[in-house]
Order: structure tokens, then sequence, then C-alpha cells
């Protein structure tokens, strides 16, 4: 969503009373907002209600290029001048103490994102006129265990399902009544995701209509104008974590055995060597990019068990990555023989790991890149860009290596990056492993003039950090699935990128015996309950399986919230066991010992 709508709802007649006097007030006496420039041009138009009805429409101008605020004015017939030369989004609201019309953008869409621009050059904009839809409710009621009361932290957000994309939009919000009621109006007509949720340190797992972990399994609530979707209810269970493993013999089986967790069928399938790490770091968030797995592969063969999964994925299409020093023809000529038929394998490669990651990201997402965000990590070790694939894979963007010692980006760098107007610059790792020059360089390439680094004294720090960064936000868009890997060797890392990228959670870089715990209280803070980790006990051992943190640290986020939930539920926190989670793992139970 590119703007938080207000809340809706939950204004009172008094609220709203007082708006409307006040803005009416302001356009009488010609007070209305000035503009954020003093211009000369103006737009204008008429607000009209769908299906009459009283209420006071209130109109807003902001700029489309970065959503500053424009200007506005309160009536149906309004005019907002004083602006300059420049495409602007316009909206209205209206005010009405029946609470039965939608924001509604011009375009006479609720989403900002579609709605039309209005572009004034030499001459003000006339005609820009909005019709104000009717819209529906969501209402219902969110019961808790009995013990702990009433949880005023508790919330509820609707999300108007995009048939046409992948993307839903926030619709607005409220937090149950002391009885547990709520209702959400003012909700264009259309199909709701519905999530039930605590706060910033919850005692109840997050959860989607009806009773399930997440949205990609939820059921869609559908609105209709002038009506009230009622009885969504819910009832709130304690906080549970679960954990999975899954792990083959060697790094090979291993990451067959992480190709089992996609559909067969899929359109894609890549395959790196399993022998070194900068081919596939790139990889990761390209596979992810078509929701395809990462298999590895020695230099010379491809494992029956590799053969067996890439038969039952049946993909169209094999990409290797890597030039003949990684993999060998021996290798693309077995490949031939499990590709769909009528599919192709193809090979993408550069001179070296860093034109092979230009090469594996222009491939995969054009010579312009769509989201217009990229992740850049230096191309000398590996744990930074395994960390900043999972963050690139949720947000459908790359990973590009670049020698993070250089002072300035390189010719064959400048050129790849040139195309695309990037929205944001991502630079994972710290000023000992990418240069504050090159950063200061990068920056050219900006719409914006800046970057962002995210780095930490090591690489687990980082990792953490990058956890933070990529998911702390729209923590709803994920499953609640976190991948768990070594951070000391690469090789389970990079088959787990694509396979975050699916289930749109983190990837927690791991000790041999313990999960750093700023890594788990940040997955923990983002609602992440599943754990799956990758590789056998020789690379992680049993602890890891069971969240076992690295440090003897006073009660941090995890533990006192296992305290809080024993202390609300008796047996469901550090005594007992939590509640399986709805993709059939094994619950764990947790013990302080086992940090």
């Amino acid at each position: 969503m590119s703007r938080m709508e207000p809340r809706t709802g939950r204004m009172s007649r008094l609220t709203i009373a007082l708006a409307a006097v006040i803005v009416a007030l302001l356009a009488a006496v010609g007070l209305t907002a000035p503009a954020r420039a003093a211009g000369t041009l103006s737009i204008s138009g008429t607000v009209s209600l769908q299906g009459g009805g009283e209420g006071t429409p209130y109109v807003e101008v902001y700029a489309a290029d970065d959503g500053g605020w424009a200007g506005s004015f309160s009536g149906a017939d309004y005019s907002i001048g004083g602006l300059e030369p420049g495409s602007y989004r316009v909206r209205a609201r209206v005010f009405d103490f029946a609470h039965a019309f939608v924001s509604t953008w011009y375009g006479n869409t609720p989403i900002e994102s579609v709605s039309t621009t209005v572009t004034l050059s030499t001459g003000s904009a006339t005609g820009v006129d909005i019709v104000a839809a009717r819209g529906g409710a969501i209402s219902g009621h969110v019961g808790l265990p009995s013990g702990l009361g009433v949880d005023t932290s508790l919330e509820v957000n609707v999300f108007l399902h995009n048939e046409a994309g992948d993307e839903d939009w926030w619709m607005g919000s409220a937090s149950p009544s002391a009885s547990g009621d709520y209702s959400i109006g003012q909700l264009p007509p259309g199909e709701y995701y519905v999530r039930f949720s605590g706060g910033q340190f919850p005692r109840v797992a997050a959860s989607f209509y009806p009773d399930v972990v997440g949205i990609q399994e939820a059921d869609l609530v559908p609105v209709t104008a002038g009506e009230t979707a009622s009885d969504i209810d819910t009832v709130m269970t304690p906080w549970w974590t679960s954990s999975n493993r899954i792990a083959g013999t060697n790094r090979y089986e291993t990451s067959a055995a992480v190709a089992f967790d996609f559909d067969a069928g899929v359109e894609t399938v890549y395959v790196a060597s399993g022998e070194n790490w900068p081919d596939a770091l790139s990889a990761g968030p390209a596979a992810a990019h078509f929701d395809a797995p990462l298999l590895l592969v020695p230099h010379d063969t491809v494992p029956v068990g590799t053969l067996e999964g890439i038969n039952r994925l049946n993909p169209k299409r094999i990409v290797v990555v890597g030039g003949l020093n990684a993999i060998s023809e021996n290798v693309v000529g077995a490949l031939r023989e499990v590709v769909r038929d009528g599919g192709q394998v193809d090979r993408i490669s550069g001179a070296d790991r860093y034109g092979t990651s230009r090469a594996v990201v222009t491939d995969a997402f054009g010579t312009t890149i769509p989201s217009k965000d990229i992740y850049l990590a230096s191309g000398s070790n590996y744990p930074d860009a395994l960390s900043a694939g999972s963050a690139a894979g949720v947000s459908d963007s790359p990973v590009l290596l670049v020698d993070g010692g250089a002072r300035a980006v390189d010719a064959a760098t400048d050129a790849f990056l040139r195309p695309t107007e990037f929205r944001r610059i991502v630079i994972v790792g710290g000023e000992a492993v990418f240069t504050t020059a090159l950063r200061s360089d990068l920056e050219r390439f900006s719409v914006l003039g800046n970057s962002y680094r995210i780095g930490g004294v090591d690489r687990f720090d980082t990792n953490a950090k990058v956890i933070d960064w990529g998911f702390g936000h729209e923590t709803w868009r994920y499953s609640g699935v976190a991948i768990v890997a070594s951070g000391f060797g690469f090789a389970d890392a990079l088959s787990a990128v694509p396979l975050a990228g699916r289930y749109r959670g983190p990837v927690l870089l791991s000790q041999k015996a313990c999960i750093p715990s700023a890594a788990l209280d940040s997955a923990w803070r983002v609602d992440m309950r599943i754990y799956e980790v990758i590789g056998g006990e020789a690379v992680l051992d049993r602890a890891v399986e069971q969240l076992a943190r690295c440090d003897d640290t006073p009660a941090r986020l995890l533990d006192a919230q296992l305290d809080q939930a024993d202390q609300d539920w008796p047996g469901t926190g550090r005594t007992g066991a939590g509640t399986p989670g709805t993709l059939g793992l094994p619950s764990f139970q947790y013990s302080p010992q086992a940090r």
C-alpha cells in the first residue's frame, strides 16, 4: 500500500460534526490549507455521492511523484489552487453520520496506486469529478481464552483482495470492544482478508479468518455496498511456535529435499554449483522471483536424488548458473534429459562472479528492475548476500554482487544500473566489507539520491538487522514461516533463500548449537512462528530445532513472552508444548536449559 488510509468506522458523531464544521469554516473564509509550493494553476471539479444522501466532501490533492500533500478544499464543488506544473492525485472523503461512503480517488477507485493522475503543464484542470462510492462493513467477535481478561492491544485489520495481481490493499482496522465485538465500515465493495493480531509483544497468536496462520490459506469475505458481512469471528489462541527439519545425507540431497516444498509443474528450476557459492548468491532471489527451487550439483555429475526431484517438478526451463569452471557440459547434458518436453536448458554466466551476478539478474528481472529496489552485497564473502536474499525475495527484488572494496562503480555495473530509476538502493554489509566511497557513488542511481546500509558487528548481527529491515512492516503479508540455515556454511542456505521467498519469510543464520538471540527476537517481532531448519544435525544441532539461544542474557523478548504465556494460560509457554501450526509441523517444548 502506498499510503496508510485513515482508520475507518471509528469516528464518533461529535468528531465528524466538528471536522465538517472546521473544514467548512476554513473554506468559507478562504483558508483552505496552502499548497506546498506557490503556483498559479488549479484543479477543480465536483464530488457527487453514489445513490445520493447527505455528507460533506473533503477533497485533497497530493503530488504523484512523492505523495506530498499539495492542497485541500471542503465542499462538493471544489477548486484547489496554488499548484505548480506537475502530476497530482486527487482524493475525496465524505464526512457523514452514517459512515456510508468510501474514501475515493480520482478515477473512482479506493486505491491510490491505481488512481488517475491529473497532469498540469501550462493550464489548470477542470472537470476532475469524483463519485464517492457507497461502502459496506465487516463485523464480528474476537474471543479470548478464560484468564486473560481484556487485552487492549488486540486489533482487527482488513485487506481488499486484488484479483488482477498479487498485491492486497489495507483498507481499515478496529480494536475490539471490552466485550470483544468489532466493526469496520466504509469499505469498498469487494473481497477481503481479515487478520486478528495482538500488539508488538503479543500474548496471542495472530491469525487470518478462519483461524489460519498465513494469508495464503485464508478465506475471502465478500463485502457489498450498504451491507455488513457479520459473524466474522475468531477465538485467539496462546502464542505458539513449531519447528521442522529438512535434511539429506549431504548438501545435494538436502537441496533436493528442500525442492520437495515446491509444487510439481513449476515453470523454472535453477541449478548451481554446490562446491562454491558466488554464482548461486544472485540465483536465490532470481529463483524466488519465479517461485522456483534452487538445486545444487557437483561439477561433473547430477546426483540421482536431484534428477528424481527435477523429474517430479517437470520444469519447462532449467537455468544453469555459472560457467564451465563451475558446472560441466556433462551436467547440462544430463539436465536436458529431464527437462519437460519442448523445454530448454539455459546456461547463464559471465566472465567472473560479478558478471555472472549481472547476467542472472538481467535474465530474471529484465534490463530494468520492476520493483525499483535492489540489494547489493560484496562478492568477497557469502553471509551478507544470503541475509539479503530473503529480504530481496519478499520484495521481488534482486541481489547484485559487487566488489565491496572498490571506491567507485565500475563501467559494467554502471551500464547495468543505469536503465532503472531506483527507488531504494540497499547495501548489506558494514564499512569493513563495503566501502563508504562505493556507497556514495551508487547513490547517483537513486531517484532520491540516497541509499540505505544494513550492517552489524558480524554476520549474525547483520542478519538480524536485515530481518528487521525487510520484514518489520506489513507483517500480514507473510506466512509466519521462517527458514533457519547455517551461518558458517553456504550450501544449505543457498537453497533456503528461494524457499524463504516461497513462504515470504526470512532466513535466520544460525550457529551450530544455537540461534543468535537477536535474529530470534527479530523473527518473533514480525510474527514468525513456524521454523524450517535446513540441514542435518552435523550442520545444525538438535538444539537449533528447539530454537535454543546463543546467550544467557536475562529475559529477552522470547523469554518474556513465554513467561507471560505461562502466567495467562499455565502450561502453554516455557512449561508446555506449543500448539501445532496449520502446516502440520510438530510443536516443540521450549526449555531454558536448551539455551
